[in-house]
């Protein structure tokens, strides 16, 4: 097994380790002139020598000693120096001159003595500074290796030619599990452990590497003993071993923790993203100077803002854009220059735009370490929601005024059934008075009188009654189209010269299941309440089409339904209402006309039969902008029906058979009593179900007719024909009522058996109809 190579290392710095030896210094300037000071005191001592004529040594020796000293301590210029002044004190001295020989001997070696010491010197000095060098360098080396051991670091070598690893350090088995030997003995056992989708890349960074293109670092996964995936970050060098042939020497780094910690940074930065993009509110993130760093797609569909805008980062651009689509800009823009004057503000507030648009804009700090560091801003459009709260908010209206009209017409339908009761009596008592030819002139006049007023009185109550949705219909399938345009002439009567009147009838047929009679009532109703909100003249629309209603208005407006429906609207441009006089406009008896000039029953009205026509009916209406009075009848897809059947001729009113009269208000039992009898019927009374129930019962006779009230105490009508008709199967019977609908019985009880009549009505008229009922 091959021992670990050293790596290439730089030359190290002076002081960079204290533990390396140091190199010796250049020559001091006193070294260079000490040899030759030492040989120009020789040749000073020498001549005085000469003069006294003393016999001396060979003094070449003495001099070729000082030149060598020179060079040693000074350099080869040091040592020239003293050879000329040594070769000079030789050619002067009186002995030498007669001794050429040695004079010239003498001379070429204190010439070359200088360089050949010198060169000696440098030879010497020069594998000394070698040995030094590579002593620090194995020393900087097992410093290196150390701390890299110590770092937790894989180090390795890789011999090119033979495809093995040549050195790999100790702290690979403490990351990897496997021990060195493994990595020695095995060829390729680096390719075993790389991760499969790293080897390419592997192989081309030591591709690139070996070629002699410097250094290169990637990250790459090694597979564990224990079977996990380690991430490192590897430097890989190319260089030349030990032997002179080429080896890739590499650097790696555990660093799965830190891949580990910038994955869940990459995820949560993935998700917070996501967040971002998936959420449906618009976000701006700035820092403190106003520049844009960071937003969501959202925030640029929402502000409309061009893409290019947004790349240069400036806010004070993207303000400027979006002030121009906003109702108040200057409030828009004095927020912002509040909030950036002071970092830690928060703020709220809804904008309002030009398009109708409404979006809650939030702001506050972005704070990081307890600093502030920028600012958040979230929009979020809630025009949707704002339409969908006032449509909230105006459907409770709605809700309580219906309540409210509820409420009214119970009570008015009440007052009217106890009124009707009344009338029921007093016209029938008239109409006996009127028919008694021994009634007087004088008092049949006061008789027609009081009965004038007992009509209008009943006429009254039928508006009550038509309030409170109470009142008789005779349902038949009619085209609306064709209702309005055949009054199309009776209108333009009513509403005079000064209003003109257009009438748009809808593309198709706009059928609708509703009385006639009635509808025509409330486009009469809802005429005259036009023309007098146009005093001065102007225009009325009626326009009708056919229209397919949302479930989502049906459920903010509790009166509506959805389903296919027919529309009349009627728009006039008169004076307009203020929010007090519309919110009570269906209210009965109120009105802003002047006294005499109208009962407060006409809207009202109009209210009701659309109501009971299962419709709804809305208005809107603004001072100055005219009024629209809007109703939404169900479409009807039968066909419509024929014109009204002629009642039957019937012979002479009076008749023999036996009455059963069910009647809890004694006036009105007696009334039909008395009528009854005189027109020669047995009458048989009872003042409740019961009563009636026993009358029946105990009477021996067939009993041909029941003329009961609806509504009695105890038992209603419709229950009390019903258990009478079991034991009496051919009993006819005939209602009446001071309603003219179900009201007041059981709505889970039976069904009516028979025909309705509704209070007041006049004696001779019950006759008739009591016969009718007889022979049908």
């Amino acid at each position: 097994m091959n021992g670990p190579a050293p790596l290439p290392v730089p030359p190290p710095r002076r002081g960079q380790f204290d533990m390396i030896p140091a190199v010796p210094e250049s020559p001091r300037h006193w070294r260079a002139w000490s040899g030759p000071a030492v040989t120009l005191a020789l040749v000073v001592a020498h001549m005085l020598f000469v003069r006294s004529q003393r016999a001396l040594p060979d003094p070449g020796e003495l001099y070729l000693a000082a030149i060598l000293i020179s060079t040693f301590l000074g350099g080869v210029r040091s040592g020239l120096l003293s050879a000329v002044l040594a070769g000079t004190a030789l050619a002067i001295a009186p002995g030498y001159r007669v001794r050429p020989f040695w004079l010239t001997f003498d001379l070429l070696t204190f010439a070359l003595a200088p360089p050949v010491l010198g060169l000696l010197l440098y030879e010497l000095r020069k594998a000394g500074e070698g040995h030094m060098r590579r002593a620090a360098a194995l020393h900087v080396l097992e410093y290196y290796r150390t701390l890299l051991e110590d770092l937790g670091a894989m180090v390795w070598e890789f011999s090119v030619d033979s495809q093995r690893l040549t050195y790999i350090s100790d702290s690979t088995m403490r990351i990897l599990g496997y021990p060195p030997e493994r990595w020695y003995a095995e060829a390729g056992f680096w390719s075993v452990v790389m991760h499969p989708d790293d080897m390419e890349r592997t192989l081309e960074v030591n591709a690139r590497v070996w070629g002699g293109e410097g250094e290169e670092v990637f990250e790459h996964r090694l597979k564990a003993a224990d079977g996990r995936w380690v991430w490192f970050r590897t430097a890989v060098r190319g260089g030349r071993g030990s032997d002179g042939r080429p080896v890739v020497r590499g650097v790696g780094l555990d660093i799965t923790a830190h891949r580990k910690v910038e994955s869940n940074l990459q995820h949560t930065l993935s998700l917070l993203q996501a967040t971002l993009d998936s959420t449906t509110d618009g976000v701006l993130v700035v820092d403190p100077t106003g520049r844009i760093t960071d937003y969501n797609r959202k925030f640029v569909e929402m502000w409309r803002i061009p893409e290019e805008a947004m790349l240069e980062r400036d806010d004070a651009r993207a303000v400027e854009f979006v002030s121009r689509q906003l109702v108040d800009p200057q409030q828009f823009q004095a927020k912002i220059r509040e909030l950036y004057s002071d970092n830690d503000a928060t703020s709220f507030d809804v904008l309002e735009f030009k398009d109708g648009r409404q979006y809650e804009r939030f702001s506050q700090p972005q704070r990081l370490g307890g600093q502030s560091v920028g600012r958040v801003w979230s929009f979020r459009d809630v025009t949707e929601r704002v339409k969908a709260e006032r449509a909230l908010r105006l459907s409770e209206q709605q809700l309580r005024h219906a309540q409210k009209m509820e409420a009214v017409g119970e009570l008015a339908g009440g007052v009217a059934h106890d009124f009707n009761n009344i009338l029921t009596a007093v016209i029938g008592n008239l109409s006996l008075i009127l028919h008694d030819p021994a009634t007087s002139e004088v008092t049949r006049e006061r008789a027609q009188d009081i009965e004038i007023a007992a009509e209008r009185a009943a006429s009254l109550t039928r508006q009550l009654l038509a309030f409170s949705r109470r009142q008789m219909l005779e349902l038949r399938v009619v085209d609306l189209n064709a209702v309005v345009l055949d009054m199309q002439k009776l209108l333009r009567v009513t509403l005079g010269e000064g209003v003109g009147l257009n009438l748009q009838p809808a593309a198709e047929r706009a059928t609708v299941r509703v009385d006639r009679g009635q509808i025509e009532q409330v486009v009469l109703n809802l005429a005259l309440n036009a023309r007098d909100a146009m005093p001065r003249g102007g225009k009325l629309d009626m326009v009708l089409r056919v229209v397919e209603t949302d479930g989502e208005r049906a459920r903010l407006t509790p009166p509506y339904q959805p389903g296919r429906h027919v529309h009349l609207a009627v728009r006039d441009n008169g004076t307009g209402m203020e929010p007090e006089t519309l919110s009570r406009i269906f209210e009965p008896f109120f009105t802003t006309k002047e006294r005499g000039k109208g009962t407060g029953l006409g809207l009202a009205v109009a209210y009701g039969i659309v109501r009971q026509s299962n419709g709804t009916i809305f208005v809107q209406s603004e001072p100055g902008q005219g009024t629209t009075f809007d109703i939404f009848l169900p479409h009807c897809a039968d066909p419509v029906s024929d014109g009204e059947t002629p009642m039957a001729s019937f012979g002479s009113a009076e008749g023999a058979e036996t009455v059963l009269v069910a009647e809890d208000e004694a006036a009105v039992r007696t009334l039909i009593r008395d009528a009854l009898a005189r027109a020669g019927y047995r009458v048989l009374e009872a003042a409740s179900g019961s009563d009636a129930l026993e009358a029946a019962t105990s009477h021996p006779g067939r009993v041909h007719l029941l003329v009961s009230d609806v509504v009695m105490p105890g038992m209603s009508g419709f229950e009390l024909a019903e258990r009478l008709q079991k034991v009496r199967p051919d009993l006819r019977v005939l209602f009446i009522s001071g309603y003219a609908d179900r009201s007041g019985a059981d709505p889970e009880g039976p069904e009516p058996t028979g025909p309705l009549m509704w209070k007041p009505f006049a004696m001779d008229v019950l006759v008739r109809r009591v016969r009718e009922t007889l022979d049908s």
